[in-house]
């Protein structure tokens, strides 16, 4: 297979690597391929996707430990698709368009630099001050995938030494891996802006 992009979010390269060697794995991907493919309108293709991932997702909900007003995952760097933020702009405003300002200007720094900006303004520009997200129903791909069975402390970026251990959504990520295999324009937030 050779649709690995270097540019996907991690879960979903990973998912994409076990699919190289297991083959139920494989067979998964391309029946989601060819699901995908059977959409014709974008739209219904994302909502379709969103509610497969959720699904997926809830099978392994009781494992996890994020609770309801954690937002630490949402002061990483968020990556979709063109559609997914198309569609977010379609329908919400941006909670934050100062961080926005501050994260276009500083994009190239990111958040591994010597000179990083804030952590308050790392911020996905769609979190709310109050710490709840303003497009949790249509919330990007990445964002439905991100679950946790540590600490969910450990999530703060200032946490970097304490363990992650993630939920295990192979099936879930493959699912993102064949939609965003028919969207090959993935970048952050900021750059869609």
């Amino acid at each position: 297979m050779s649709f690995m992009k270097r540019s996907l979010p991690l879960i979903v390269r990973q998912a994409q690597l076990m699919a190289r060697t297991d083959s139920s794995l494989k067979e998964l991907l391309y029946g989601y391929l060819k699901k995908i493919s059977s959409f014709r309108k974008e739209e219904e293709k994302l909502k379709w996707v969103h509610t497969q991932v959720d699904f997926l997702i809830s099978q392994n909900s009781d494992k996890s430990s994020c609770l309801k007003g954690c937002h630490y995952c949402c002061y990483h760097p968020i990556q979709l698709s063109h559609v997914e933020i198309n569609n977010i702009k379609k329908k919400y405003l941006i909670a934050n368009p100062k961080r926005l300002e501050v994260q276009k200007t500083n994009i190239g720094k990111g958040l591994r630099s010597d000179n990083p900006i804030s952590y308050k303004d790392r911020a996905c520009v769609y979190l709310n001050d109050t710490g709840t997200c303003s497009v949790y129903q249509d919330r990007p791909l990445i964002c439905r995938l991100t679950h946790v069975q540590s600490n969910p402390e450990h999530c703060h970026w200032e946490n970097k030494d304490k363990p992650i251990e993630h939920l295990p959504v192979t099936k879930a990520a493959l699912l993102v891996a064949a939609f965003y295999m028919g969207h090959t324009e993935i970048d952050y937030i900021p750059r869609f802006l």
